[in-house]
C-alpha cells in the first residue's frame, strides 16, 4: 500500500538518510512536508496485523536477555507510517452528500457478537507460531 498514493511522500521519506526513523533523525512524523501527500488510507488492521505477526515472530529480549532493538525499530516503521497516515488524512477535504448521508443512515447496524461473527466468516482467525 506504501507504493500508492500517501505512500509515495512516506517512501521518500523513509529512504531518506535522518528521515522517519533514521539515524540522527530529528523530524516527527507530524513534521513532515504532506504537500505531495495523497490517495490511500490503508485499514487500520492491515498495522495491526503486521505489528500481531512482529511480536509472535520475534522474541522480546536476544542472548543474554538482552533487548531485542531489532525487533523495536521494525515496530518503530509500522508505527511511524501509521502516524504519517493519519497526519496526512487530517488535510482531506470532504464536501456533504445528502444521498451518501442518506444511504449510510440506512444501513442496519450490527451488534458486536454480529461483527465477530461476520468478521471470522470473513477472514478466519490465523494463529501465529512464536518461533522462541
Amino acid at each position: 500500500m506504501h507504493w500508492e498514493g500517501t505512500g509515495k511522500a512516506l517512501s521518500r521519506q523513509l529512504s531518506v538518510p535522518g528521515g522517519v526513523g533514521g539515524i540522527g533523525s530529528h523530524r516527527t512524523a507530524s513534521s513532515l512536508s504532506l504537500s505531495e501527500s495523497s490517495g490511500t488510507v490503508p485499514y487500520l488492521g492491515t498495522f495491526l496485523t503486521d505489528l500481531e505477526g512482529l511480536h509472535s515472530a520475534f522474541p522480546e529480549r536476544v542472548h543474554g536477555g538482552l533487548i531485542n532493538f531489532d525487533k523495536r525499530r521494525r515496530e518503530y516503521d509500522i508505527l511511524a507510517r501509521l502516524r504519517l497516515y493519519q497526519v496526512t488524512c487530517r488535510q482531506y477535504q470532504y464536501c456533504e452528500d445528502a444521498r451518501f448521508e442518506h444511504w449510510l443512515s440506512t444501513i442496519e447496524l450490527l451488534s458486536d457478537e454480529q461483527q465477530q461473527l461476520l468478521s471470522l466468516e470473513i477472514q478466519p482467525e490465523r494463529r501465529f507460531v512464536s518461533t522462541v
